[in-house]
């Protein structure tokens, strides 16, 4: 970096809480960024999985999250995860905060 460049950047965001689908394509559109320290560690470590997206253009790595959103994590949340909430023994309500708000614990 030059010296009148930062050596680091801090972007706070506040992700949609009414939607898991909205909050979890921005979240992995943000990781693929590298706007968390994920791409400043297992992206730099060849022997990582990650470190196969390290040279993606910014472009390229909102594609791929979004892609890997819609293919993998979606058809996840939509057939394993939301069908069998029901049978859930524990269920953790978050805030808007991320802060645990309850905690349900079904009679076992």
């Amino acid at each position: 970096m030059t010296s009148n460049t930062p050596d680091w950047l801090l972007l706070i965001v506040s992700l949609p809480t009414s939607s898991a689908t909205a909050r979890m394509r921005i979240w992995r559109a943000l990781k693929a960024l590298g706007c968390v320290a994920l791409r400043d560690g297992a992206f730099r470590n060849p022997k990582s999985y990650f470190h196969r997206y390290s040279t993606l253009t910014d472009r390229e790595a909102c594609e791929t999250a979004t892609r890997i959103w819609d293919t993998i994590n979606l058809v996840n949340l939509r057939e394993n995860v939301l069908p069998t909430r029901p049978r859930a023994d524990l269920v953790l309500r978050k805030g808007a905060d991320h802060f645990i708000r309850s905690v349900f614990l079904r009679k076992l």
